[in-house]
């Protein structure tokens, strides 16, 4: 029987040297995560232009990436004890991430350019949303996911 991703990961440690805690934690900043990118952010009725429940959560929500990061320096940290392991480790997860950033940007950009054409896919778009950074951007719409700002 062959045997799969999670076997060989509990292999490695045991299911009781687990951190329930941080496990409870990874699953409400998911729902967090999901929960801010579904609230509407345009119209009349979006979060954010009345102080109301909404709101408010909109701003309690806003925990999830912090906690990401920091969950991951903390088991990075793990991983680290010389040099030579860290770097290791470093090259390993840069060429899996940038794997998934190039195959799923390919992926959006073609989906794009099937939905709207070449030329419309590959021009700014002059409804971008005005950045709150002063650097000017080839892409818009980036700063609006700067997650740390309310903080």
């Amino acid at each position: 029987m062959p045997t799969t991703m999670m076997q060989k990961q509990q292999g490695s440690r045991s299911a009781a040297a687990r951190i329930q805690a941080v496990d409870v934690f990874r699953v409400l900043a998911i729902a967090a995560v999901i929960a801010l990118h579904t609230a509407p952010r345009a119209g009349l009725d979006a979060v954010g232009l009345r102080f109301d429940a909404r709101t408010v959560c909109d701003q309690l929500e806003r925990f999830a990436v912090p906690l990401f990061f920091m969950l991951s320096g903390y088991f990075w940290a793990g991983r680290c004890q010389d040099g030579a392991a860290c770097r290791t480790a470093g090259v390993a997860l840069a060429r899996r991430v940038l794997v998934l950033f190039v195959a799923w940007s390919a992926i959006y950009f073609l989906i794009t350019v099937a939905a709207v054409g070449w030329e419309a896919a590959t021009r700014p778009s002059p409804a971008c949303p005005p950045c709150c950074c002063k650097a000017p951007r080839p892409t818009c719409g980036s700063c609006r996911h700067l997650h740390w700002r309310p903080s």
